[in-house]
């Protein structure tokens, strides 16, 4: 079958195709059709969604469901939007990780302090400190 290496077998197997030599044949055909399979649904229309809900996931958009609006829901942070979904995920990890039941205002409280921008240009450090002094001034 796939490396043309002949052996005898019972008269009565005639014609199987499933049958392979010792060599490693009978993987190589699992294989082969574990791949055309794979082929076949990935080209129906199911198989096309999922594989399309599968890289925008990957992409990082998350396809718009049908009941929000197309519009995630917003949480403010002095200036820094948070989805709503999010500040929830951080506050039951927060809850499980310390063993007790965080309150949203606590998780805003501790992002408000942890959460700054930092700026994307370097300069140097003498810049730094005389542009922290200006706006800031002792």
């Amino acid at each position: 079958m796939h490396c043309r290496i002949f052996f005898l077998s019972d008269p009565r197997n005639r014609g199987r195709q499933d049958l392979g030599c010792p060599f490693g044949c009978r993987s190589a055909h699992r294989r082969k059709r574990s791949t055309e399979r794979s082929t076949a649904y990935n080209r129906s229309p199911a198989g096309k969604l999922k594989r399309k809900l599968r890289q925008e996931k990957r992409s990082g958009r998350s396809p718009p469901s049908p009941g929000d609006g197309g519009q995630p829901e917003e949480a403010p942070l002095e200036g820094l939007e948070l989805q709503a979904g999010v500040v929830e995920y951080v506050r039951v990890v927060t809850s499980l990780v310390e063993g007790r039941g965080v309150s949203l205002e606590e998780v805003l409280e501790m992002l408000r302090r942890s959460v700054r921008q930092r700026s994307l240009a370097r300069e140097r450090r003498i810049d730094y400190a005389l542009r922290t002094l200006k706006e800031k001034p002792p």
